[in-house]
């Protein structure tokens, strides 16, 4: 795999990950507000509870911990989207849209709750669940729209 490729993943992953982020806090509001926290901070939260290294971190540190992992999960994601999927300038928004449906299913259906860090969708409500599907799809159009770009830009200066 192309080093370049990867890294182009990455950044398109992290990228994706601004407005998916920003969706989830103004999804929290529609139609009524939702007082449940964001599932990054969620997942963040019950992670450190669960590992139990150290005192859970409170407030800035808090706020840290989680946006370091939520971003560096996208970036990941972005770099298995660049692994994955081939020719992304062919129907950038579908593929990512699919790959993002995809990591959604994979971590709030699988492993999230396998681990038991968060319960399965179906016990949250359907505002907090429509809320979680919205961003992923956000997330998944932007990382394939973006990762369309970059893919066209370095073909563009090898030729």
């Amino acid at each position: 795999m192309d080093q370049g490729r990867m890294t182009s993943g990455a950044l398109a992953g992290f990228g994706a990950t601004i407005p998916m982020t920003m969706s989830m806090a103004l999804l929290k509001r529609f139609p009524e507000r939702d007082p449940t926290p964001i599932p990054p901070k969620r997942v963040a939260r019950e992670m450190v509870r669960k590992v139990d290294v150290a005192p859970s971190p409170k407030g800035l540190k808090q706020a840290i911990f989680t946006y370091t992992t939520h971003f560096g999960f996208g970036a990941a994601a972005g770099v298995l989207y660049a692994l994955v999927v081939r020719r992304p300038e062919n129907h950038p928004a579908w593929k990512g849209l699919g790959f993002g449906l995809g990591v959604w299913a994979t971590s709030y259906m699988g492993w999230i709750p396998a681990l038991g860090i968060l319960p399965s969708p179906s016990h949250e409500t359907k505002q907090h669940l429509a809320s979680q599907v919205l961003s992923h799809v956000v997330w998944g159009t932007v990382l394939g729209t973006i990762s369309a770009s970059l893919t066209s830009q370095k073909k563009k200066a090898h030729t």
